[in-house]
């Protein structure tokens, strides 16, 4: 392997040529081999050796298998005899150089091109079946070219391809059609294996592809039906044909077992037929197994279908006809129906409870088959029938318990099954002659196991009658097996995992499996050599009773292991409460572990736990006698110990490579230790004495002291673990009285063992073993203190459980607890320094071991008291001590002869002293008084130990000191004297950490690119790295300069990480029985890939959490351009050097692209183009970064192009700003087309033809977030409205439509859960595009909304409550994902629902608008129905997940019949929209009843019906959402939801439905609405601080909420406009509502801002429809109260922004309008508010008093006002509105009442004519004079212009009109000359100028020239000369159109004008 690795390396071997070579080592010179070894052994081939499949018609199966590696290794002929059993370890080898050497360290594509090679190889390798189960005749093997591989390399090909389909995932689609033939010929091959291993392929695709695993169980199960014809037609067809006796020739059978040859007889297709059934149910019964854990499950169909399948193959054990004449073939088919069985089983119980009593009478009838006297076939065949029928008994007890209580008579049938088996294969039984073959050995031991573990499942005391009779056959099988040299693999699961520290060896000195810590090479290799072979029949008889998929486990040994989550993680263990039934719960039963390969090694475990299980049920003498048994066979091994010493030349064989028994193992010791843990384990807390004096307890108890005081000095670390267990156990149990005299005793025995002396032995004289002891006993007395704070804890929680203070028990064991002090005056004296020459490095470790459990388990976890602090610093003293003088101090004399122990030790004791420092971390707090540096010292040990120490386990205690030491930073403080900087704890763990990530390269070539340094550590160590990297970064802050290279170095892990991802429903070593040291649940490539992307996260999460805004704006763009380039794959080639990059806008830009490009080069080194897991992860942290961009919305540079660039170049003008980072950076918007190019990528990413749909769900995602942040961005090159975007729209729109044609997609390729989330994801983006105007061609909408309309099919109308299924949300198909299928029409219906919600309260481009409804207007009430059930049931799920429903979820609802069969996606999405849903449904269904006819009809009815419905949960979401809604704080989901809700209550209210609320409800809502809307907004609410000015919101705020405000002000109006027509409506709640806001804006309670102006209009809109409803007395004072408010909000509004004038002026001066023209007030009254409105300048509400009263009552009022404000030349802002309003009210009035313009002229025409002098010849100049000089001039104009007319029209004033016009021409003439006349026709221009007035004065003249020429004539006449001349140019350039004059000037005759 590593061979490999380092050809590659050198760039000058691709690992995929080395595939041929490498499968090429189990090929024919491999096969010849192993049938020699056949040969040899007297066996055969191996077809024919195999334990049940079967072999030929006629055959027995009780053929002699050959012998076993471990068997042939001790023989003295091993040497030269090779067993079949070493074709195992071959195909392991070969595949393990596969996997580790080729696959991983490939590129996903190279490993699809190496799937589709081994998918070749395979099919030129395998014979085609047909369609029944035979070989296919029409299609022979030679069809398919290429290399034949025998079976061996066949099982190596099959378990790679599993693993890559695993690894690859999505990107593997395309290549599942060309491996489905290949794997359903493979299920028919003759070898057992290649069965089993194409099985575990179709396993692996299942949990890729969850969809085409069922499709195939479907066809699978579909077939059996003709396949057992076929068996039975031809068993008839051999039985009747005689068969002459297969020859031999050259020592072989001529029986044609070759699958190539082309030959094929009867016998021969009738094996294929029975491989084919046995190939077909093995694959659907691990697809059983594995449907639960994957997406979508398996619908019922299938389910049903394989019980009927299996009822049918069980069937064949009664066919007497076929077990006549083939019971062979029988017993094939009955196997394979409790195979189905079995597998089915593991499904769990909602799977199975419609078929419990097939199952209960299939078992009934197969127990009865076999019975003496009633069996028609052998006791082989019986055995067959029975071991596979034990094991579908063991998959009922262990996956569904419960039903032994919810199925009645269950436990009582199932124990009668059991007792009629049992005398079958206990000793002496039916199947005992059965013992005589090896097969039939293998098979009964498979069938004993089976029953021992159906006992241990059961309840305890349920099987009275044969506790004793199991309890004998435990203990005589116990013997039996330990004389056999059987090792029990259960200890290890016994003892503590706390302590399985001190079981670690250093690499080199390592022997046995699990002492390295699961370091990869190393450890690999021993457990190869040390582990027993299973063969394929006893991985099948376990196949189902694995949990490969581990529960949760709560219970964790020993302390809370100082709470650290990862060895709270690591060191979880089952749980003694985890009790499946009640029954379970009484005694202690314990869970029983998962069964081991070895048939014979999984009995000897089941039988120790039943012979605990059943001690403490016997008398005493029996126990005493079972101990005394264990003694003996222990005493009797002890002679052979001397003379079986381990020889190290004998390990390395060089011929066959079988299991090595190490120096340490021990089968009796270890077997012993085992029964005696157990024993110990399941008894009671107080076990009874049986009438024993107190004081001396049960003598069983003595014996077992005894036999665990002589295993203390074993060399074993497990068995010396297992042996203090024990004895802490003894020294707590029993009585108190026996307790206490017990444990002194044990005391004692241990004082004198550390001596080197055993009770009854003399003196021990051997260092090693004196060392040996002194760890053992030192052990002891820290396993004692927290055997008894365990039980304290137990008997604590079972009071606290019984409401029971404490029990006298309890307190008399605290009371008699053995003193902490005691048993450290033991310990110190092995952790002193002076002491350490005699003693041993290993007993240090165990003493300060020892140590840190006495204080874990005796410190409380608060304020130490003054003893507690003296133990604690003891304890520092003694971690300091062992790190400064046991391990690194130079002890060359001390040392000298003990170089071994100390070298062997090492790991052991740097790893405990990384557990005591982590142990210690939560009490040095306390000790900082004493000494502050403590935790720094400690952060500098740990350092300098994993600088030194590579060790799996030191690594892994180092990962869970640095995460505690993050938790506790405030421990640590600079110090001078440490020698590395612990200011901190990041800083000094991050380069261990990194380092435990790094991509391990091999060491070939120096280069300075390429960094040698990676952990090749197991996963274990890498994951606890992942945790303390996670707890470092959410403790640590301030980590900018570290974060984003750890979360390169991160990706870089988690994109290697991904490659290596293997198929983990079995062992890596799938043929071998591994030790359970070996088995480590912490190792999980799944969870390590999910915690890796947690991690991931929170790294992006606490880097972009800055405050600083520009350093978060740079770190966003860090990670949003690294992402890009992830995603797109483009790196730096090999060598590219950095550019020469100009200091400019564009060398920003390139040089942000060139860092992120190297960024992400060692990323995407791993594998490039990059895995389609790592673009996932890059595009969902392009999304957070963009999200966390929006976020910053101050900043405009970000989404702004003209401020971005404008903001670069002020960065680069700044002084010494020449280093890229956060001052001198690129922003987002300059890097947009990059952005959206990669976007929409990877919205339609593809890998080798496959949809790979999750990347493309994350890239649409990140697209939305593009969308939305640059959408409303402007394109500053065009300059015409358009959206930056809008160059982009052909791929943003393809993209989408790519997306809404999931569903299509899913019919024409490959199925997988993305499909649905991808559609989902892409009807967010249609709705983000049409929301924000992306989209608005009426075409495009059309186009894009096809997909997503429903048919009449799909929603059709129902009434509520029918009892048809047309509202169930189910998938077409049973193959179909029928859990996700659903969240095709869901998402359909909550994207019609948002769009049109969005139109009914929104603004929109009516275009558009008409588009959408036309489209959504199809089905709308056969949506609007299915919308409202749909919104229901997500109504009912959030409110059990706000747990206000007592939490439970309802189990069905109207959209699904069982909820345990929806995703969760379509749950959260029914959670999520349930309001928009609803309230869509109600405008639907509103819309629907307003259009549909008068009269009554059923359809009607049942709308009205679903609106009846519909409301309480409207009123109660309402309710929720209000009290949610915070302003400013709570999500934006509160205030859209409360939004919708109200909208709907709008329509309910508003029309003519029978839908009425009544007016105590309706108050209520009124109330919440106000006061939890509008009130807070305003800061008017009872909540909010009583001051003069309520602090005033940010504008977000408002923006957020401008919905939510415009719903609750139009509800508030519409209620008022409703009242008055029907008076529902409390008018005091209404007026409260309107008038609390107005009256606080006239008392300044809030002040005018634009952020109130909508609730303030409104307010202002109702308060005059609530006036109208008032009493004649309250009217008038509420309608002066109102032009009060009126007047003074209008004069307020002169100093505000003209926003907030164009909000609230028009609703005041409409107010104003409607109060004057319908009032109860007094004209006098009136004239007063004119006078006020002149006097301050609010002209437009002047001009409306003026209109609305009598004519001339307000102009005369209030004319003395206008005078002066026409008069005040030196105030120039009032002039402009004064004529203004002057002109309006003059051109209203005087067409009623003429005079009354004589009146105004009278006295203010002096002051009109001043003010046009002074404008026009701009003699007043002041601010803003010339913006408002044109204006006012016209205006003057046009009332001079009112005065010429009236006084024309009225007869007798034609001498005044003269002289009217005489002043009025002499000042138009001065202007004329000052102004000038366009086109410079007069050359008297003045500075200052305006042509305008010019012209503006000769229109004048020609308007009166030809509306009365005469008076023109004669004012004209009165003139002077000069300015006679200068009128009469102005007349003739206005009526020639100012053009120029010609060169004869004619002169104006005055006799035309007649």
């Amino acid at each position: 392997t590593e061979y490999l690795r380092l050809q590659s390396s050198r760039g000058e071997f691709q690992l995929v040529e080395a595939l041929n070579p490498v499968i090429e080592m189990v090929g024919a010179s491999f096969e010849k081999q192993v049938q020699q070894g056949e040969r040899a052994s007297g066996g055969g081939r191996d077809d024919a050796a195999d334990f049940y499949a079967p072999s030929s018609p006629r055959s027995s199966p009780e053929k002699r298998p050959p012998p076993s590696i471990s068997t042939a290794f001790l023989s003295a002929r091993a040497s030269k005899t090779r067993s079949s059993a070493d074709s195992s370890i071959g195909r392991l080898l070969a595949s393990n150089v596969v996997r580790k050497g080729i696959t991983e360290n490939v590129s996903e594509s190279i490993q699809l091109t190496i799937l589709r090679d081994l998918a070749t190889m395979c099919r030129s390798s395998v014979g085609h079946t047909s369609p029944d189960g035979g070989t296919d005749a029409r299609r022979s093997l030679g069809d398919d070219k290429g290399k034949s591989m025998n079976r061996h390399q066949l099982q190596v090909a099959l378990i790679e391809m599993s693993h890559i389909v695993v690894a690859v995932g999505e990107a593997g689609a395309s290549s599942l059609e060309d491996l489905h033939p290949i794997l359903q010929d493979c299920l028919s091959h003759p070898d057992h294996g290649v069965r089993h291993e194409a099985a575990a392929v179709y396993a692996a695709i299942a949990q890729a592809f969850p969809s085409e695993g069922r499709k195939f169980a479907i066809e699978s199960l579909s077939g059996f039906s003709a396949n057992l014809d076929a068996i039975s037609s031809l068993s008839f067809r051999i039985a009747s044909t005689p068969t002459p006796a297969p020859r031999k020739r050259f020592g072989r059978s001529r029986t044609n077992t070759n699958e190539n040859s082309s030959i094929i007889t009867p016998a021969d297709e009738l094996l294929r037929h029975q491989a084919t059934l046995h190939g077909n149910a093995l694959a659907v019964s691990m697809l059983m197994h594995e449907f639960p854990h994957c997406h979508g499950g398996v619908a019922t169909a299938i389910v049903s279908k394989t019980f009927e399948v299996a009822a049918k193959l069980l069937h064949c054990q009664f066919d007497e006809k076929l077990t006549s004449v083939n019971p062979t073939a029988a017993c094939t088919c009955v196997r394979a129906g409790y195979c189905l069985l079995s597998g089915a089983l593991t499904m769990g119980i909602d799977a199975i409870i419609p078929h419990v009593s097939t199952i209960f009478s299939c078992w009934q009838g197969s127990s009865m088959a076999v019975l003496p006297g009633v069996s028609k076939l052998s006791s082989s065949h019986d055995l067959m029938c029975v071991e596979a029928m034990l094991s579908s008994v063991v998959c009922f007890l262990k996956f569904c318990p419960t039903l032994l209580l919810a199925v009645p008579d269950a436990l009582t049938r199932l124990t009668a099954i059991l007792e009629k088996i049992f005398p079958l294969i206990s000793s002496g039984g039916k199947f005992e002659s059965e013992k005589n073959t090896a097969v039939g050995k293998s098979r009964l031991s498979s069938a004993r196991a089976s029953v021992m573990e159906a006992y241990s499942w059961l309840p305890p005391g349920s099987f009275p009658m044969s506790a004793d009779r199991i309890f004998s056959f435990a203990v005589s099988q116990i013997q039996e097996l330990t004389e056999n040299d059987v090792l029990c693999s259960i200890l290890d699961a016994l003892v503590s995992k706390e302590d399985k520290l001190i079981d670690a060896h250093s690499v080199e000195r390592a022997v046995s499996p699990g002492q390295i810590g699961g370091s990869v090479a190393l450890d690999n290799n021993i457990s190869l050599r040390s582990s027993d072979v299973v063969h394929h029949n006893e991985r099948e008889a376990i196949l189902h009773l694995l949990a490969w998929r581990k529960k949760l486990r709560t219970r964790m040994q020993g302390d809370d292991c100082s709470r650290s989550p990862i060895l709270g993680a690591y060191l979880r263990d089952g749980d003694d409460k985890c009790s499946p039934t009640p029954l379970h719960e009484v005694g202690r039963w314990r869970e029983p572990l998962d069964p081991i390969g070895t048939s014979k090694v999984r009995l000897l475990d089941c039988c120790i736990h039943v012979f605990a299980a059943t001690f403490g049920l016997q008398d005493g003498q029996t126990q005493a006698e079972a101990l005394q048994m264990l003694e003996f066979m222990y005493n009797a091994a002890q002679p052979e110990k001397t003379t079986n010493r381990f020889n190290v030349s004998s390990s390395l064989i060089a011929e066959s490579q079988g299991k090595l028994k190490s120096p340490e193992e021990d089968v009796s010791s270890t077997n012993l230790t085992a029964a005696v843990l157990a024993c110990l384990q399941a008894l009671p807390l107080y076990e009874a004495t049986h009438d024993t004096l107190i004081g001396v307890g049960p003598p069983w108890m003595v014996r077992a002291t005894d036999l665990l005081l002589r295993l203390l000095p074993t060399p074993s670390d497990i068995i010396r673990r297992g042996a203090a267990e024990g004895l802490a156990l003894l020294a707590t149990l029993g009585v108190s009285e026996d307790a206490n005299t017990l444990q002194s005793t044990i005391l004692h025995s241990l004082d004198e063992v550390m001596t080197g002396s055993i009770p009854g032995n003399s003196k021990m004289q051997e260092i090693e073993i004196l060392s040996y002891a002194r760890a053992g006993s030192l052990l002891t007395l820290a396993c004692i203190q927290r055997a008894a704070m365990r039980m304290t804890r137990t008997e604590n929680e079972r009071a606290e459980s019984r409401s029971v203070v404490s029990s006298p028990r309890s307190r008399a064991r605290e009371n008699n607890s053995p003193p902490v002090m005691i048993m450290m005056t033991r310990l110190l004296p092995s952790l002193a320094t002076q002491n350490f020459d005699g003693d041993s490095l290993l007993s240090r470790a165990y003493a300060l071991h020892s140590f840190g459990i006495l204080i874990s388990n005796s410190l409380s976890k608060g304020e130490l008291s003054s003893s507690q602090l003296q133990i604690a610093w003891k304890a520092v003293e003694a971690v300091e001590t062992s790190f400064l003088s046991a391990w690194s101090a130079v002890t060359s004399d001390i040392s000298k002869g003990r170089e071994r122990e100390k070298f062997a030790a090492e790991p052991t004791i740097l790893g405990v002293i990384l557990r005591v420092m982590t142990t210690l971390l939560p009490w040095l707090e306390s000790l900082q008084n004493l000494d502050k540096w403590i935790a720094s010292r400690f952060a500098c040990y740990a350092s300098t130990i994993l600088e030194h120490c590579s060790h799996p386990v030191v690594c892994f205690e180092g990962s869970a000191f640095f995460e505690r030491l993050s938790e506790h930073r405030g421990l640590i403080e600079p110090s001078c004297c440490c020698v590395v900087n612990t200011d901190n704890a990041a800083t000094v763990a991050m380069p261990f950490l990194l380092f435990a990530l790094k991509t391990p390269i091999a060491k070939v070539i120096a280069d300075t690119n390429v960094d040698f340094s990676g952990c090749h550590g197991p996963i274990d160590v890498q994951r606890s790295a992942v945790m303390c990297l996670k707890g470092v970064f959410t403790s640590e802050k301030n980590l900018n300069h570290l974060t984003f290279d750890a979360g390169k170095t991160v990706l870089e892990f988690l994109h290697d990480r991904c490659g290596r991802r293997r198929f983990e429903h079995f062992s890596e070593f799938r043929s071998l029985s591994l030790p359970r040291s070996v088995v480590n649940d912490f190792e999980d490539c799944q969870l390590i890939e999910a915690e890796t992307i947690a991690l991931v996260q929170t790294i992006v999460a606490v880097q972009l959490g800055g405050e600083d805004l520009d350093e978060k704006t740079y770190r966003c763009l860090q990670w949003l351009l690294c992402s890009v380039s992830l995603i797109s794959g483009d790196s730096l080639r090999p060598g590219q050097d950095e550019p020469e990059i100009e200091m400019s806008i564009a060398g920003l830009i390139e040089r942000s692209s060139y860092i992120a490009r190297s960024s992400a080069s060692p990323i995407v080194k791993v594998s490039n183009p990059p895995r389609w897991q790592l673009k996932c992860v890059a595009a969902n942290i392009a999304s957070l970064t963009m999200a966390s961009l929006l976020e910053m919305k101050e900043n405009p540079s970000i989404f702004n192009y003209q401020s971005a660039r404008a903001r670069c170049m002020e960065m680069l003008q700044k002084e010494n700003n020449e280093v890229y980072g956060v001052s001198l950076h690129s922003f987002p918007v300059l890097h947009l087309e990059e952005l959206v190019t990669t976007a929409c990528i990877a919205s339609a990413a593809t890998s080798n033809n496959s949809e790979l749909s999750s990347v493309q769900v994350s890239g649409l995602r990140f697209l939305i977030t593009v969308l939305k942040a640059f959408g409303e961005e402007l394109d500053a090159s065009t300059n015409d409205g358009t959206s930056v975007l809008e160059q982009y729209s052909s791929q943003i729109i393809s993209a989408v439509r790519h997306a809404l044609n999931a569903e299509s997609l899913l019919e024409e390729s490959v199925a997988t859960s993305g499909f649905h989330r991808l559609f989902a994801a892409g009807c967010d983006a249609l709705f983000v595009m049409i929301n924000g105007g992306f989209v608005s061609e009426p075409v495009v909408i059309r186009r894009l909304l096809q997909p997503l309309l429903l048919t009449s099919e799909d929603v059709p109308f129902t009434a509520f409550g029918g009892k048809d299924e047309k509202l169930l949300m189910k998938s077409n198909h049973v193959t179909d994902d029928s859990r996700s299928f659903p969240l095709f029409r869901l998402s359909k219906l909550c994207f019609a629902a948002r769009v049109s919600m969005m139109i009914e309260v929104g603004d929109m481009n009516q275009s558009a608008v008409s588009v959408i409804n036309g489209e959504l207007e199809k089905e709308e009430v056969g949506r609007a129905v299915h919308s409202a059930a749909a919104a229901m049931d997500g109504f009912l799920l959030s409110k059990a997940h706000k747990k206000q429903s007592g939490g439970e979820l309802p189990s069905t609802g109207l959209t699904f019949a069982n909820l345990s069969d929806v995703d969760e996606l379509i749950v959260d999405e029914l959670v999520e929209n349930w309001p928009v849903l609803a309230t869509s449904s109600v405008v639907s269904i509103v819309k629907a009843i307003n259009d549909a006819p008068e009269e009554r009809s059923e359809q009607r009815e049942s709308m009205e019906l679903w609106l009846s419905k519909l409301l309480p949960i409207i009123l109660i979401g309402l309710r929720e959402a209000l009290s949610e809604f915070k302003p400013g704080q709570s999500k934006s989901s509160a205030s859209e939801a409360a939004a919708l809700f109200i909208c709907a209550l709008r329509l309910l209210v508003g029309n003519s439905t029978s839908m009425e609320l009544c007016s105590d409800e309706l108050g209520n809502i009124i109330s919440m609405v106000t006061d939890s809307v509008l009130f807070k907004l305003l800061g008017l609410s009872d909540s909010d601080s009583g001051g003069t000015h309520p602090l005033i919101l940010p504008q977000s705020v408002f923006e957020d909420c401008t919905i939510l405000m415009q719903q609750a002000c139009g509800f508030i109006e519409d209620l008022c406009k409703n009242h008055s027509d029907t008076a529902v409506t409390d008018l005091a709640l209404l007026s409260h509502s309107v008038m609390k806001p107005l009256v606080a804006l006239q008392e300044k309670q809030i002040k005018l801002h634009t952020n109130y102006s909508i609730i303030l209009s409104s307010c202002i809109r109702s308060s005059f429809i609530l006036l109208r409803c008032q009493r004649e007395g309250d009217r008038m004072q509420l309608e002066k109260a109102l032009v009060q408010l009126s007047l003074s909000t209008l004069k307020d509004m002169s100093d505000h922004p003209s926003e907030l004038s164009n909000e609230l002026k028009e609703p005041c001066l409409s107010l104003l309008r409607s109060c004057s023209s319908d009032t109860s007030l007094q004209a006098g009254e009136w004239g007063e508010i004119a006078t006020y409105s002149v006097s301050n300048e609010l002209w437009d509400a002047w001009a409306i008093v003026c209109a609305s009263l009598p004519p001339g009552i307000g102009i005369k009022s209030s004319i003395n006002a206008m005078k002066g404000a026409l008069g005040d030349l030196a105030n120039t802002s009032r002039h402009a509105g004064a004529i203004v309003a002057l002109r309006i009210a003059l051109h209203s009035a005087g067409t009623e009442d003429p005079s009354l313009i004589c009146v105004v002229l009278h006295h203010v025409g002096f002051e009109v004519l001043q003010l046009l002098r002074a404008y026009s010849l701009r003699l007043a100049p002041a601010q803003s004079f010339d913006e408002i000089r044109v204006n006012v001039c016209a205006e003057a104009v046009k009332v001079n212009m009112i005065a010429f007319q009236y006084l024309s029209t009225t007869p007798g004033e034609e001498g005044t009109s003269a002289s009217f016009l005489l002043a009025l021409f002499q000042v138009l003439v001065e202007s004329v000359s000052f102004n000038g006349l366009p086109g410079n026709l007069l050359d008297t221009r003045s500075n200052g100028a305006d042509e305008n007035i010019g012209r503006m004065c000769a229109q004048v003249f020609v308007h009166v020239v030809r509306s009365n020429p005469l008076v023109f004539k004669s004012t004209i006449s009165a003139m002077a000369a000069e300015s006679r001349t200068i009128l009469e140019n102005a007349v003739r350039a206005d009526m020639s159109g100012y053009a120029a004059p010609k060169r004869e000037k004619k002169k104006l005759s005055l006799k035309g004008f007649r």
